[in-house]
Order: C-alpha cells, then structure tokens, then sequence
C-alpha cells in the first residue's frame, strides 16, 4: 500500500479482507476503528486526494465521511472562535492592528465555511458521476491551503482574544439533526449553546417555533446562567406530521430577549425506507463497503436508520447485507 497520512486506508483495507473472508466480527472490529480514528483535516484531504487519483471511489467515499465528520466535530470550537473575535472587536479594547487581523480573520472563516461547503458538494458531485476526479483533486487542494491559512489565524486570534476580557456574549454555537425522515417519525435536534465572554450570562433559554408539518415537543427549554467559557447542549423532539420540506427555528433568549436564531429544514417522506433502501439508495441498487459500514455503525450503536420510520439494523439484518456485497464483490476491496 502507498504511504498514507491517516490510518484510513490501512484500516479500510483490513476491513474489506475480513468482509470477503466472512469474519464478521473482524469487519466490525475495523469499522469501529475506521468511525472511531480522529485525524487532522490536511491529512484525511491528502489521503483523499490519492483515493480519488488512483480511483478508488469507495475509499474515497469513506475518507469523505471521516472528513464531513471532523467538520461536525470541529464546528462549535470554530464558531465560538468567530463569535469571540467579533465580540472583542465590538467592545472596542484593541489596537487597530489587533482589530484588523480579528475583522480579517472573521471574513476567512466565513469564507472558510463557504469552501468547505462547496468541497463537500463537489465531492458529492463526483460520486454521482457529474464531476471528473481531476477538478475535484484540485478543489481538494484549495482546501488543503484554506484550512493551513486557518489554522495559523487561528493561533494568533486566541493569543488576543486570551487577554481580553469580555462581557456575557451567549450564542448557538452548532445544531445537529437527521435532515430526512419520514410522517409520524420524532427526530431530536440537538443544539450547543455557549457562552464565549468571560462574564457570567444572563439567564438563557431556547426557544422551538415549527411549521404545520412540524411538532415540538415542547415551545421552550430552559438553559439558566452560564459561566464564561461554559458550553451546553439542548435537545428538542420534533414530530413530524405532513409529507414535505417543512423548516423548525431555535431562538436563543437571553432575559426574554433574542439574541440568535437558527433555522433547520427538513424533508419528510410519506413513505417509510426498508433499512436495504435507505443505506444503499434503494432497494435493487448495489451495496459497496461503505454502505456496509454504514449498517455496522446503526448496528453497533442499536442507531435508528434514518428514512426508515425508526427501523433499526438486527444481526440477521447486517448478515444478509454483507453475504450480498461479497456475492457480488468477491475480492474487490474498493467495491
């Protein structure tokens, strides 16, 4: 195997041999490994890269994912980040040097969303054949240099906004919910709400208004003070009650007053997903190792399948999955 950055590709090839060779517990032994392994973002994008240059559209698939998640996992850390340059920019307590570079640095960052982003639908693009592998190598290389940019703004806005000291600046730091599921299905949104000043918050509170499709559980969840620095995450239930694109809204509150909303859409499905379907695409479609792995993780974690009415993954289930993939796959470790 070509040297690689991340233990990824090592741990994909050992997974796919267990699953042509039937040692089921060996294939999900990796594919915790694979979930589980954290890598810095240049890397995986290097590892990316050479999947997709040596056509291998199922690593890749996979070094996709582990990329998607480090940008999930990354998120609140960037955003309170952002957040607690411009607050200090607001207050006002800077040199104008110091200013300039946390109003640059908070233009980068929003650029930076936008190329992640925009990465990330290429790379969708790609594996659904309407993109070729050579621009998406090079879109993968701007990111490369996006994140190194990032990286090093990063260090020098914590060294000033460390010696700041900040009045209470709460804020939604990061929301995370499945976007499709199907009439009568309770999804749960999951919001980290933070405070990024120094100075203890207001009493907070976040507050749920849904389209006619959607129903909260309940209209407000009660946060309380936060101290600077602290973090806390706020569940809400929705139900969802029609067919269609319906949208949900989080408000933060801070003393009763608004002082941030976020916006989630959700597409609900009249019909429920069979488990087959919704890991694959559809019912006749073929499975590759990805998919598999992705019936390992519901499995593991006794997960619900989202699409599928709350379906989840049984062994005989998984079984039946991995016996078709090596079927039709033999020995091909990147099918």
């Amino acid at each position: 195997m070509e040297d690689t950055d991340t233990p990824i590709p090592r741990l994909f090839e050992q997974y796919c041999s267990a699953l042509t060779e039937g040692d089921l517990p060996a294939a999900v032994e990796y594919a915790v490994q694979i979930d589980d392994t954290e890598s810095r973002i240049d890397s995986l994008l290097s590892d990316f890269t050479t999947a997709v240059e040596n056509d291998r559209r199922v690593l890749a698939r996979t070094i996709l994912g582990q990329i998607a998640d480090a940008y999930e996992r990354n998120a609140a850390d960037f955003q309170a980040r952002t957040q607690r340059a411009m607050a200090a920019v607001e207050e006002g307590s800077l040199t104008e040097s110091e200013r300039e570079e946390l109003l640059a640095f908070a233009r980068n960052a929003a650029q930076t969303d936008l190329t992640r982003s925009g990465f990330l639908v290429d790379a969708v693009n790609f594996f659904e054949g309407t993109q070729g592998g050579s621009n998406l190598v090079e879109t993968a290389s701007q990111v490369r240099r996006t994140e190194r940019d990032i990286d090093e703004a990063s260090e020098t806005v914590s060294s000033v906004t460390s010696e700041a000291s900040l009045t209470a600046t709460p804020s939604i730091l990061g929301s995370t919910a499945p976007e499709e599921l199907t009439r009568g299905a309770t999804v749960e949104v999951v919001a980290t709400v933070g405070n990024v000043g120094d100075a203890e918050s207001a009493t907070l509170a976040v507050t749920v208004e849904a389209e006619d499709g959607l129903e909260p559980s309940r209209s407000s969840v009660e946060v309380g003070r936060l101290a600077g620095g602290d973090r806390t995450e706020v569940t809400v239930e929705l139900t969802a009650r029609r067919a269609g694109s319906h949208s949900a809204t989080l408000a933060l509150e801070a003393d009763g007053s608004v002082v941030e909303t976020v916006n989630k859409t959700f597409e609900v499905s009249e019909r429920a997903q069979s488990v087959r379907e919704a890991i694959a695409g559809d019912d006749s479609g073929e499975l590759d190792a990805t998919d598999i792995r992705t019936a390992i993780t519901h499995w593991s974690n006794d997960a619900q399948v989202p699409g599928t009415g709350g379906k989840t993954v049984d062994t005989e289930t998984l079984q039946r999955l991995v016996t078709e993939w090596v079927a039709a796959n033999g020995g091909d470790t990147d099918a």
